[in-house]
């Protein structure tokens, strides 16, 4: 099993952006919407078969995947194009927000789009938080962020590594090693992502736990 690394993600796009950020969303598909994994790719294995004629058809289509997109495998497009194995799961919940910070549904988007002539340039916000395995998808994020009037702003905590940061269209990735110890962490760490993710105050809580636990 993986690391999990959790993060929160906002993007601030058009309309359209927003409906097709969403909708892969719903279907667990965010990563993909973003940047598609070619179908060549979706069922490759990397490793063996078992089967001498099915891992011979299967390093046959590896190569040409190799050869077509510069990686074999699901596995090496996912971690170096999206920077991390897997595409979100269809539960993680997302919202949508208006430029007064106002609630949208999904389902009203699209009305919501066809009010007025030009209504597609009206900017939204869409936010989710999920999980990815071991690193944030940060290749996903560069990618919105070279779409014209694009802005991400997210955040990532990977506690098993022990590192956390931010991400933004102006500045690019941070990121930050966690000390080992809640003193050190609340001073090391910015503020406002030790805030976010409870890192100092938890790790004081499990500190506190262990000089005070149970005798043995």
């Amino acid at each position: 099993m993986p690391n999990w690394c959790s993060n929160i993600l906002h993007v601030t796009a058009n309309i359209d952006l927003v409906m097709r950020l969403a909708e892969g969303a719903k279907n667990g598909q965010l990563f993909n919407t973003v940047m598609p994994m070619p179908l060549s790719l979706r069922n490759t294995v990397s490793g063996s078969l078992g089967d001498e004629k099915a891992n011979e058809l299967n390093q046959r289509k590896i190569q040409r995947n190799i050869e077509k997109y510069g990686v074999g495998t699901w596995y090496d497009f996912a971690n170096h194009n999206w920077g991390t194995k897997w595409d979100i799961q269809p539960t993680d919940e997302f919202e949508i927000y208006d430029e007064n910070g106002n609630v949208i549904e999904l389902e009203k988007l699209a009305e919501e789009r066809n009010k007025t002539l030009g209504t597609t340039q009206k900017r939204l916000t869409f936010h989710i938080t999920f999980d990815t395995a071991w690193s944030p998808p940060t290749g996903v994020y560069d990618e919105l962020s070279e779409m014209e009037d694009v802005q991400v702003e997210a955040y990532f905590y990977e506690p098993g590594m022990a590192f956390v940061g931010e991400y933004t269209s102006d500045g690019g990735e941070l990121s930050y090693q966690i000390p080992d110890n809640a003193d050190d962490a609340e001073t090391e760490i910015p503020e406002h992502l030790d805030e976010m993710f409870a890192i100092s105050e938890n790790m004081a809580m499990w500190e506190e736990d262990e000089e005070f636990g149970p005798a043995p």
